[in-house]
């Protein structure tokens, strides 16, 4: 475990990843702060620790994610 995650006693190992179109995140593109196309090319990933289990901001994470050229990256982080 990283010295940071020691420290503060969170454990992200074993993350668990579902992927969605953004069209069934329950936000908007305008929450999104990009143009429609941009949200419609994007999906909606949530991401949760398991091993965190004194916080349930810190187990969960909610990203969107979109292809570019260079492949996926996360632009946006939906809490």
């Amino acid at each position: 475990m990283p010295p940071f995650e020691k420290a503060v006693h969170l454990d992200g190992r074993d993350p668990v990843v579902t992927v969605a179109p953004t069209s069934r995140s329950g936000f908007s593109y305008l929450a999104g702060g990009c143009g429609r196309a941009a949200w419609a090319r994007s999906v909606f990933a949530n991401v949760s620790l398991p091993h965190v289990t004194n916080s349930a901001s810190l187990s969960q994470h909610r990203f969107a994610v979109g292809r570019v050229d260079q492949g996926w990256v996360i632009w946006g982080y939906i809490h």
